[in-house]
């Protein structure tokens, strides 16, 4: 053997092993430290989208460090270096976080997640994430007629099933503290087979001078099973991956973060979108025959068809008809992203290389999506613009095939069917969108009397405007790539064929068009009527105003598309939506038996500020039978009420400052208001440790009426914290209105574990006065509320009690209504 000759056929199963173990770790980390954090951060999306930020960002440091050790240092050098990193990380473990880290303030709390997940997991991440590409570069070398492009297929399917067994096994059978020992004892079995590895790699070389080749590999041109040369790519090539992967991975964070908002920051739902990105890469790496273009390139437009009306409908359509509309739309445009990626993807002389313009592709998505999208943009458009990008880019990916014959006769003839079908199904979806979501546009803002007919023409007219400069564009563009790729005088366009190609490319255009006015029409939509838009870590926020000059004349905060308050500007002290008289807080404060001791104070707390809805009880009297202008009458005279709002958004504390005066009537009527800032647990642990106890009458947790739930407030150990903040004839009132998950049977069990009798309320809407209907569970002991008649009289049976969640324990997938 000459040097950097290698003994060819060892230790095929042993690459296997270590590439699915390294695979499956990396991905089982990644819901299970997350879960770890977020209550952290108040179980916000921003979390989740946070940390994959930080595993992009790691995944690319882990590429471009097996780039770097493949092409500087020798095969012998490689194993060495790498075995001396894999114990190092050892001394990190295990991975479970420290309390120390826990935030003091909710200021800055990006910087603080990356800085956790950098201290926990950042050395074990960063070595399993080089993994794939440098075990397969060993691969290729040790098994030169073997593709290593089949161990990125096994690779990846390592990664679904890690997350897939997360939420249905793991989560719901494992303690939290248990899964980060179990996950670190699976790091040292992986740090030991690599080790394996590299001495496989070490005795099979001869020589350790110079740097890394294999010369039968680049004489022969072999490494996939396209028989793709060696060549380093050019700069297009290598900007096509980065694009291509970039926009696959913003898709992923986009949808995860619709879906978080619309439904619940839970591992179940961050899951979901993560499998179906890795499931395309697994069916497009592992053999070119399952990405069919004709196929996908006419279900693209159908998805984002539906997309438009997910967008337009929002939160009324059921929990299943969201789930399957994201994922689909999400698994259709990957499938064409990576689809596209991997008919382009090198020789594995190149491989390094090619996954570290992929992953820095993921990483650029990641940073669009979780840092710059909230600072540009004051609502979730960053969705929109990908959608928009994907179809842009899979058609400009795909245009050169039309200048492309497409080889054998038989395999032209069943392209041009399947081509014929996907554009006269794109051209129908396009038209058939287009006009829907223009006319739904209309009949969405509430005025159902406008002239459709006027509308759809007025956008016909501006279509014929705008779509004949965008084909002379198109036919320019296609002319000088032609002239590029065919020296040929005659033009393209005067033949039969040529009219077919101007005809798709009119298709093309008038698609892109089509798709980007539907999207910016939901955005005017949605902006209608706002009165102000905001955004940060913690969700985007709206303030919009309605029925201006009538007696419903209101301005209401939306979180998301989650209504979390309203205030009349007629009656502008009358509480509202969830906080009305008849509802379950209502009844509590009405007739609590303290209320009517004027000689001490009634001390209310409030988790969750919204409006600042509850301080119209302060120092007042609500008599919900009354429906004029006593309906909210001043209390009598007494010791001011004493009320303490928890808020984590700062935003919501400003507007409800700013734009709503809830708060400031009440302070003009006497009562002592104060919010305190940050996750209303680790505050009230705080004031306890510090022996600041606030001896609250009622404390109401009003964290779940959006469909996204933190679940660290509903656990075992939050109960135990309200109730030593509570008189020992206090009453714990929990709001648990939501549309997609029932956590009364979970209520059912805490009050169980902690020996409190449940009053289940059910109330229904109250239009005259804008109360909506709600769900509310108040939790007491107090003897002489229970035995008031009036506190009854909407009583509903409390359920059945479900699983006990603790801090170290909880799954939401028993209590999501799928049937919704």
């Amino acid at each position: 053997m000459s040097a950097n000759q290698v003994r060819p056929g060892t230790g095929v199963w042993l690459f296997a092993m270590t590439i699915f173990l390294s695979a499956f770790l990396l991905f089982q980390v990644q819901p299970m430290i997350s879960k770890y954090i977020l209550p952290w951060f108040g179980s916000t999306p921003g979390v989740w989208a946070t940390a994959l930020l930080f595993f992009q960002l790691v995944l690319l440091g882990g590429y471009a460090y097996a780039h770097f050790v493949v092409n500087r240092l020798s095969w012998q050098r490689q194993a060495i270096v790498h075995a001396l990193l894999l114990g190092l990380a050892l001394i990190t473990l295990p991975i479970t976080p420290a309390e120390s880290l826990i935030p003091t303030s909710p200021d800055a709390p990006v910087g603080r997640i990356l800085l956790i997940l950098a201290l926990t997991v950042g050395a074990p991440f960063f070595l399993l994430s080089a993994t794939a590409p440098l075990l397969q570069r060993w691969f290729a070398l040790l098994h030169p007629g073997r593709s290593p492009y089949r161990l990125y297929a096994l690779s990846n399917f390592g990664s679904l099933l890690a997350l897939l067994s997360y939420p249905f096994v793991i989560e719901r059978f494992v303690r939290l503290q248990a899964q980060t020992w179990i996950w670190s004892f699976g790091y040292v079995l992986f740090a030991g087979l690599c080790a394996v590895c590299g001495w496989q790699v070490y005795r099979s070389t001869v020589s350790t001078a110079g740097a890394p080749t294999d010369s039968r590999e680049e004489s022969a041109g072999v490494g996939s099973s396209n028989g793709r040369v060696a060549a380093r790519p050019g700069a297009g090539t290598a900007l096509l991956w980065l694009s291509l992967s970039a926009c696959g991975s913003g898709l992923l964070m986009a949808t995860t973060n619709q879906m978080s908002v619309d439904i619940a920051a839970v591992p179940f739902l961050w899951i979901a979108p993560l499998s179906l990105y890795l499931l395309t890469f697994i069916l497009c790496f592992d053999s070119d025959r399952w990405y069919l273009r004709p196929l996908y390139s006419a279900l693209l437009p159908l998805v984002l068809i539906n997309t438009l009306r997910l967008l337009y409908v929002g939160t009324d359509l059921g929990i299943v008809d969201q789930l399957l509309g994201y994922s689909l739309t999400l698994f259709v445009c990957c499938m064409c992203c990576h689809g596209e990626l991997a008919r382009l993807r090198p020789a594995p002389s190149q491989l390094t290389f090619f996954f570290l313009m992929v992953s820095a592709g993921g990483a650029l998505g990641g940073v669009f999506v979780a840092i710059l999208a909230p600072a540009i943009f004051a609502g979730l458009y960053e969705y929109h613009i990908l959608l928009v990008a994907c179809y842009a880019l899979v058609v400009f990916v795909q245009m050169p095939r039309l200048f492309r014959s497409e080889g054998s006769a038989g395999k032209g003839r069943i392209a041009r069917v399947l081509s014929g079908l996907c554009w006269t199904t794109a051209l129908a979806a396009i038209v058939t969108g287009a006009s829907y979501s223009f006319m739904a546009g209309t009949w969405v803002g509430g005025n159902p009397s406008s002239n459709l007919a006027a509308t759809f023409a007025a956008w016909q007219a501006g279509m014929l405007r705008t779509v004949p400069y965008g084909i002379a564009a198109l036919v320019l563009v296609l002319e000088i790539w032609r002239r590029r790729q065919d020296a040929a005088p005659s033009l393209w366009w005067r033949s039969g064929r040529g009219v077919a190609r101007l005809t798709v490319s009119a298709v093309l255009a008038l698609g892109l068009l089509s798709l980007t006015g539907a999207l910016s029409w939901q955005v005017l939509e949605t902006e209608r009527r706002m009165v102000e838009q905001g955004r940060n870590f913690y969700g985007t926020l709206a303030i919009k105003e309605r029925g201006v000059g009538g007696s419903g004349h209101r301005l209401s905060l939306t979180h998301g598309r989650i209504r979390h308050g309203i205030q009349l500007q007629q009656h502008p002290t009358w509480p509202t939506t969830y906080f009305g008289p008849e509802t379950g807080i209502g009844v509590a404060i009405n007739y609590h038996p303290a209320r009517a001791d004027l000689g001490r104070q009634f001390r209310i707390g409030v988790v969750g500020l919204g409006v600042g809805t509850l301080a119209a009880y302060a120092n007042t009297r609500i008599d919900p039978e009354q429906a004029d202008q006593s309906y909210v009458v001043r209390r009598e005279s007494g010791k001011a009420d004493y009320i303490r709002f928890y808020e984590l958004n700062p935003l919501v504390v400003q507007w409800a400052w700013d734009h709503f005066s809830f708060l400031a009537d009440a302070i003009s009527r006497g009562a002592d208001i104060q919010v305190f800032p940050g996750d209303a647990r680790i505050v009230l642990e705080r004031q306890l440790s510090s022996g600041e106890g606030q001896q609250f009458d009622i404390l109401a947790i009003d964290a779940f009426s959006s469909d996204a739930i933190p679940i660290h407030l509903l656990t075992q150990e939050s109960f135990q914290t309200y109730f030593r903040h509570l008189q020992p004839d206090g009453i714990l009132a929990l709001h648990l209105t939501n549309r997609y998950v029932d956590l009364i049977p979970i209520v059912a069990r805490l009050a169980e574990a902690a020996g409190m009798h449940a009053i289940y309320i059910e109330n229904y809407s109250n239009d005259s006065r804008f109360v909506d209907s709600t769900d509310w569970v108040l939790l007491t002991n107090n003897q002489a509320f229970l035995h008031t008649e009036a506190v009854h009289q909407d009583e509903e049976p409390m359920p059945t009690p479900g699983p006990l969640w603790t801090d170290d324990f909880s799954s939401i997938f028993e209590v999501v209504e799928f049937e919704n």
